[in-house]
């Protein structure tokens, strides 16, 4: 797992801007003892998302009992933070008395394309309509991030599993 003291290397412009505004704080620190926290939250995910994201992608897919296309054998798996768990995180760290720094917050386990789809076909009642697209190009990555330093400051922990964000998601996203 990606600690905190080791040195990224973004591989996007948008990951470059978030290094930036991270030593852009620590310079802060330096300089005038001003106290910056940085977090670093695991990929995001929640209702609301842009339809084209995977998770929505999938969601919109399934209700409608269409086949969810995986591309290679889905192996890829990155960390995914539900939304709702991010905001007690941030809560979390505005309320504690934190000392300058940045810090990785995540639930401590990475979830693979095919555990996704097959989760979201399971809520939505669409379950083995996967498609594997062996033509397509697999990432095969596995990003995980290790939250301990957060959570020994924080106690806190994720409270939303893979599956039960998935439900609320599906929940919301009929009201």
């Amino acid at each position: 797992p990606f600690r905190e003291h080791d040195n990224p290397i973004p591989s996007t412009i948008y990951g470059v801007s978030k290094l930036y505004a991270e030593k852009l704080g620590e310079y802060y620190v330096a300089k005038t003892k001003m106290n910056v926290v940085s977090l670093r939250l695991a990929r995001l995910f929640g209702y609301g998302e842009r339809p084209g994201v995977v998770f929505m992608k999938y969601m919109n897919l399934s209700r409608e009992k269409k086949p969810l296309t995986v591309w290679g054998e889905g192996k890829t798996s990155i960390e995914y933070l539900y939304v709702k768990d991010a905001v007690c995180a941030i809560d979390k760290a505005i309320q504690s008395d934190f000392p300058s720094g940045v810090y990785n917050v995540g639930p401590g386990k990475a979830y693979s394309v095919l555990e996704i789809a097959e989760a979201i076909n399971s809520v939505c009642g669409n379950s083995g309509n996967i498609i594997f697209d062996h033509d397509k190009p697999e990432g095969n990555y596995n990003i995980l991030m290790d939250s301990t330093k957060f959570n020994l400051l924080t106690g806190w922990t994720a409270k939303w599993g893979l599956l039960d964000a998935i439900e609320d998601i599906n929940i919301l996203s009929k009201e």
